[in-house]
């Protein structure tokens, strides 16, 4: 199977838990090839990585609509400095701020994932007991790509505040 089709897979089977991960893993590879780009000295590709990423944060940010609750506020922090942290990287053409802002996703991701898990593992339970849940609250998302990009899709109005 393909990266593509793998990808593909990904996209149609995925929770909106699973597709912020998904998010983040792509943020992570983007900055795996921002620094390998850096190395070699092709700023073309760096700004490109770090222009892709930039959307993905976007796309996340929006995700988390209007509120004013301190999760959706401090995960908006989050995604500024984040954001920072490659422009500084982009500017001082030096790959450690790349690398600081992996090290403040991996551990996002992984929530995500775990918490993904846990919600399947809930259903599971629900469908075992004769109980279901409401196909209203269940988020349905799906992504786009192209040889250089990844569109991310969803009809959740907050994607779980990822």
């Amino acid at each position: 199977m393909s990266y593509k089709d793998d990808l593909a897979l990904k996209i149609s089977t995925y929770s909106g838990q699973q597709m912020v991960a998904l998010a983040y893993d792509a943020i992570m590879e983007n900055i795996e090839q921002a620094v390998w780009a850096l190395s070699s000295g092709q700023m073309d590709m760096v700004n490109k990585m770090t222009d892709h990423n930039r959307e993905i944060l976007s796309h996340l940010t929006a995700s988390l609509g209007e509120g004013e609750d301190e999760a959706s506020l401090t995960t908006k922090q989050l995604y500024l400095y984040i954001n920072r942290l490659m422009t500084e990287s982009v500017i001082k053409k030096d790959p450690k701020h790349f690398l600081e802002a992996t090290q403040i996703i991996m551990p996002l991701r992984d929530g995500w994932r775990e918490l993904s898990m846990k919600l399947e593992e809930l259903e599971k339970q629900s469908n075992n007991s004769g109980l279901s849940m409401d196909n209203s609250k269940k988020v349905y998302a799906g992504m786009t790509y192209g040889k250089t990009d990844i569109n991310i899709h969803t009809n959740a109005k907050d994607w779980d505040k990822g």
